[in-house]
């Protein structure tokens, strides 16, 4: 006679144990790149993106400079204001007038190709550098600092709100005028040289208006492609006439690599950002969930492998038919959401400025994936577990040295659901058990004991067009 034994399969589930007292990164938050077609988000569009009660909870909206000192975006940068976002002021270019085209070889500052957002410098293999030819470029960086400093103040006037991050030089390592942006491509001694003798001083010692207040952070250098490959940090960050100036390191990853920042940026103090991201960007439109796993594992990546702070998307909305079909942005630019804009609420929606990541199993067993953080008030956390698997994954979380909780409310996206609330998940020996669904992404949100009761369904995203399956 022989015994057979049925056990179910969530006796087999690996366990992730998330340890309340083990920090990482403090986080910054998440966002994304006005340009085309955010340029003039509605309040309603802009709670889609900002509100973290009816839309996705983004922390920073992101602009650039203009050529000609116009703002695009000055509406959508109003209604973000309004909801909370704070502003990234991205420098493509210093204008044309501070160029060696312009000022010493009389050409006018419009580009025939794209004049409405050039920064024109057509002679540039003539001297070697986009500002002038003299190799010192003294008066030039001056110049470009107290710029600088006026165009904030400007911007914040007229947003009506403040500059809270200026990225010195959008993609310092592209090749100059790239898509006609004018990037100087100087190299990282020039950016030492910049931001350690003439623009920290310059906004140290700026007079601030009323509406900034005082000088943003300082980000460097946002480069496109990501460390190891370039590196336009480290030199600054080794040089403490630079380095002291400077709060937060970043790099853009256009594809679905995750590339390694230098050790010294995280290791130093300052925080990390991915300040464009975009995965599979080249790829044809596709809101399904198939791309928002993608996604979603690069977020979990940048979070759990490289300590990021920042996070945020290239575009928050792209037309997905008269422009190839890429995949740029959270939503088409009808604004219909992807599935990836539901799976950056996963992350967005919860996770506060200020909040930390804490300790988990970041990789438990195959396809799952987890990332956990808490608020500084050690009251609420939330823990994000991707699953890639083809079929429902029985997951175990165990919550290692946490104040006493007593349930969790998940919120899934998955093909069929949108960041939707499930029933509460009772805690029991500090512990729960999870079946979470197929290729899905899973946000648990909970509260500790002396915290009061224990956290009621977050409203997902109401008011939109359409849920992309």
């Amino acid at each position: 006679m022989s015994l057979i034994c049925i056990i179910s399969p969530a006796v087999f589930a690996q366990s992730t144990t998330v340890i309340w007292t083990t920090t990482h990164q403090t986080m910054d938050g998440f966002g994304g790149q006005t340009w085309v077609y955010a340029d003039s988000l509605t309040p309603a569009q802009a709670q889609l993106f900002f509100s973290s009660s009816s839309g996705i909870g983004l922390q920073y909206v992101r602009t650039a400079n203009t050529y000609n000192g116009v703002q695009p975006d000055l509406v959508t940068l109003q209604n973000a204001g309004a909801l909370g976002a704070k502003i990234e002021l991205g420098l493509q270019s210093p204008p044309c007038t501070l160029k060696h085209s312009y000022v010493e070889l009389g050409e006018a500052c419009t580009d025939p190709s794209n004049s409405s957002s050039a920064f024109y410098d057509g002679s540039l293999s003539s001297n070697g550098t986009c500002l002038t030819s003299s190799q010192s470029l003294a008066t030039s960086y001056a110049t470009w600092a107290t710029y600088i400093v006026d165009y904030v103040n400007t911007l914040a006037t007229s947003v009506g709100y403040p500059v809270s991050v200026l990225d010195v030089q959008n993609e310092p390592d592209n090749s100059p005028n790239i898509s006609n942006l004018g990037a100087c491509g100087l190299p990282a001694s020039a950016y030492d040289t910049f931001i350690g003798t003439y623009l920290g001083p310059a906004l140290a010692g700026a007079s601030w208006n009323s509406t900034q207040g005082n000088a943003p952070k300082i980000m460097m250098a946002s480069q496109a492609d990501t460390f190891p490959y370039h590196d336009w940090a480290s030199t600054c960050l080794n040089d403490t006439t630079c380095a002291q100036y400077v709060s937060i390191v970043s790099g853009h990853s256009l594809d679905n690599a995750v590339s390694a920042f230098p050790s010294v940026s995280y290791n130093s103090g300052r925080h990390v950002w991915a300040s464009e991201t975009d995965p599979a960007e080249s790829h044809p439109y596709d809101a399904t969930m198939t791309n928002a796993l993608g996604v979603a594992q690069n977020i979990h990546n940048y979070m759990a492998n490289e300590n990021v702070s920042g996070y945020e998307r290239w575009e928050l909305a792209y037309d997905a038919v008269t422009n190839g079909g890429y995949n740029f942005g959270l939503t088409d630019s009808s604004f219909n959401p992807a599935k990836r804009y539901y799976v950056f609420g996963n992350w967005s929606k919860f996770i506060q400025t200020g909040w930390m990541r804490i300790d988990a199993t970041a990789n438990p067993q195959s396809g799952v994936y987890v990332t956990a953080f808490k608020d500084p008030g050690d009251t609420s956390f939330i823990i994000v577990a991707i699953n890639t698997n083809g079929d429902t994954t029985s997951q175990t979380f165990t919550l290692s040295e946490f104040p006493t909780t007593t349930s969790v409310i998940a919120y899934v996206t998955s093909s069929t659901l949108s960041l939707a609330a499930q029933p509460s998940t009772g805690v029991s020996g500090s512990a729960f058990n999870y079946s979470l669904p197929a290729q899905s992404v899973a946000t648990f949100v909970g509260t500790t004991s002396g915290s009061g009761t224990t956290a009621g369904p977050v409203a997902p995203p109401s008011g939109l067009k359409v849920s992309v399956q």
